[in-house]
């Protein structure tokens, strides 16, 4: 039996009244589509993953949406993924990675200007804000074993620093 799909896998809004899906025609890299969305506090804003590719080498950047404006553009360059906004609606927590693995860093919402790398050890993912804002919860894989870990947070002005996990 052959699966054929009716489209990637892509961004779209639903009514919740009617079940009806709208899509929002965004950029994507077929048949990658879209992966990871996460509603900015406030709910006017979707940071979302665009999957791509170099080669053979992942090449995944984290989008904004703008659901008054109705405009997508690139929040990240290439190596970034599993967007998670902090509780006030400035920061992403995200999933970085390179040739060493991955890691957990902090970024400007705004922007996307990397803040904090907040793990230096490549086999950190998946980061979550806790309810405060001042510490971020995160998976390590250590061979076969994954953990759930938890490290401080504070932010001095415009310097973010970690504190102990």
């Amino acid at each position: 039996m052959l699966f054929r799909s009716k489209s990637d896998v892509v961004l779209q809004l639903v009514n919740a009244t009617t079940g009806k899906l709208t899509s929002l025609n965004l950029p994507e890299t077929s048949p990658l589509g879209h992966q990871d969305p996460a509603w900015r506090p406030d709910g006017a804003v979707i940071a979302y993953v665009r999957p791509g590719r170099d080669g053979s080498r992942g090449a995944s950047a984290i989008w904004r949406y703008d659901l008054k404006a109705r405009k997508a553009t690139a929040l990240t360059g290439p190596g970034y993924l599993q967007p998670a906004w902090s509780p006030d609606g400035q920061f992403i927590a995200a999933t970085r990675s390179d040739n060493f693995g991955t890691d957990i860093v902090i970024l400007d919402g705004g922007t996307g200007t990397e803040l904090l790398r907040v793990t230096d050890d490549g086999r950190s993912f998946a980061p979550t804000w806790s309810p405060a804002g001042n510490a971020l919860a995160f998976l390590r894989v250590d061979g076969a074993v994954v953990d759930l870990w938890q490290v401080v947070v504070q932010r001095i002005g415009a310097t973010w620093a970690p504190g102990e996990e």
